[in-house]
């Protein structure tokens, strides 16, 4: 039987900081920061902390029976990074984690209202504290590998079609920790992830963003991941 392997998040260490959560607005160091703007991000995380319960876990998974999956409904791209990095890697994992329910609510529940400021900085929160979930998982799953780097590699990105959600569900029946999909492959709650973990050496994921899907990336964060 597979052993799936929980993973130890405490309820806030995955609260992003300050200067993380305003890069995603375009605010770097150097820009003065309106008054307005802190008062937000300052009311925003408190409410995180008090809504946000992270629970995630993956299963290692054999690279045969990763095809199958990986394959999903059949409409990825014809030639992905991602084929071409776990067909060269050893160690892989499916994952999934989430922030929970309530969070995901209360950031619908202020757009409905129409608290636009403080639903969207609640968003980029709640957007930057599951990266670095991410990073947690990619960080154990090294460790348990004895691997020099591990990532992420989600469906939905790098040519990989997003309908293979619905196989990597079957495989990990995240229903467990509250995660479920609908008909078009998005997770409830909103602020989840998916994926595979990949883990091998460093250079295993290094690969030339010349696919046709990397005209239209807004931000290559695949090279920072890589780098990192």
């Amino acid at each position: 039987m597979i052993k799936t392997i929980h993973l130890p998040f405490r309820k806030n260490e995955l609260v992003p900081s300050k200067q993380q959560v305003l890069a995603t607005m375009g605010i770097d160091r150097s820009t003065p920061v309106p008054p307005e703007v802190e008062d937000l991000f300052e009311q925003g995380i408190e409410e995180f902390k008090s809504l946000s319960d992270p629970i995630g876990f993956y299963k290692p998974i054999a690279k045969k029976e990763l095809e199958d999956i990986y394959e999903g409904k059949g409409q990825n791209e014809m030639e992905t990074p991602i084929k071409l990095i776990y067909k060269r890697s050893d160690q892989l994992a499916l994952f999934i984690c989430t922030l929970g329910e309530k969070v995901s609510k209360r950031i619908d529940i202020l757009m409905k209202e129409k608290d636009y400021p403080l639903g969207y900085m609640l968003d980029r929160i709640a957007s930057e504290s599951a990266e670095l979930a991410v990073e947690k998982a990619e960080q154990h799953f090294a460790d348990q590998t004895n691997s020099d780097k591990a990532l992420l590699y989600s469906p939905g990105y790098c040519g990989w079609h997003i309908t293979a959600q619905e196989k990597i569900f079957e495989f990990l029946k995240p229903e467990t920790i509250g995660v479920t999909i609908n008909e078009s492959s998005l997770m409830t709650p909103v602020k989840s992830v998916s994926g595979i973990l990949i883990a091998g050496k460093r250079s295993n994921h290094n690969f030339k963003n010349n696919y046709s899907f990397c005209k239209s990336c807004q931000n290559f964060a695949c090279r920072e991941r890589i780098k990192s």
